[in-house]
């Protein structure tokens, strides 16, 4: 199993959530969520890249802010830094309100867009990503992994075979609802061969007792007016032998990559350290 940590950071005085701390912990990843007001993380990742270091940069990018040429333009210079370091995450958004009155998107999808048509804008994209790889030598590839949460993001994602990252909650239930025609109607979770990053929130203690009163632990930050805080979707509850048990079930579903999310972000400091423990005590 390959873990990646979510929303990594590029302070080195945050002692838990640097790229050198999360390297050193045994973490094969760190994802940086975008945010239309956080500056660029690309130049961030050319800035922090350590060569001593295997970690991987997994950039998340809404499509419409970027086109498909310029992704690969990137790519190929991070690779003259060093090959193999990045990654992108194609991920439709979820927008925050204090990201609303940024604009500078020209075209007609952008932040205000309904999910819909952003849905909609990703598939386009992928089908561009597919069309400019097969003028690309197999070391030009991007390495993408396509955020999908219904089923007709996922229908283009097989058709370009592309990898994606699943929310647990999907994954756990094992169907699709078709938000869009009727969201009753329940669509079979048809993976084939897709290869999946599993992205989920662990609450992880080292006994029953001490995860029997953290059910309202894990609540979702208010970030749009109207939401109202509750416990995340994603949200799953370990004892250290559990999640063991649940690393070896999604092995053996051929699920090799691990998105791990911290709700609250206290939670990093255990989740970390528990890593790193984890992968010394069964790989190393």
């Amino acid at each position: 199993m390959k873990f990646y940590y979510f929303g990594g950071t590029f302070n080195e005085n945050d002692t838990l959530e640097d790229t050198s701390t999360l390297d050193s912990h045994h973490f094969d990843g760190v994802m940086f969520t975008y945010d239309a007001t956080q500056g660029d993380m690309f130049v961030r990742v050319a800035k922090d890249i350590k060569l001593n270091e295997k970690i991987k940069y997994l950039i998340a990018i809404r499509p419409y802010t970027i086109s498909p040429q310029y992704l690969y333009a990137i790519n190929q210079s991070i690779n003259e830094i060093q090959k193999d370091r990045l990654q992108i995450n194609i991920i439709a958004g979820y927008i925050k309100d204090h990201e609303s009155n940024v604009g500078g998107i020209v075209g007609d999808v952008n932040d205000l867009s309904s999910s819909v048509e952003r849905s909609n804008y990703t598939i386009k994209f992928i089908e561009s990503l597919d069309e400019i790889s097969k003028n690309k030598d197999p070391k030009e590839q991007l390495d993408v992994y396509i955020s999908t949460t219904n089923n007709y993001v996922f229908d283009a994602v097989k058709k370009y075979k592309n990898k994606i990252i699943l929310p647990y909650s999907i994954y756990k239930r094992g169907f699709w609802s078709d938000w869009l025609k009727d969201p009753s109607l329940k669509i079979e979770f048809d993976r084939g061969k897709t290869e999946i990053m599993l992205a989920m929130t662990p609450v992880i203690r080292e006994t029953e007792e001490e995860l029997q009163s953290l059910a309202q632990h894990a609540m979702k930050p208010v970030w749009k007016k109207g939401d109202v805080s509750k416990v995340v979707e994603d949200v799953e509850y370990f004892t250290h032998e559990t999640f063991h048990e649940f690393i070896q079930m999604l092995e053996k579903d051929n699920i090799n990559h691990l998105l791990i999310n911290a709700v609250p972000r206290s939670e990093s400091k255990i989740i970390v350290s528990f890593i790193k423990k984890y992968v010394e005590s069964r790989y190393k």
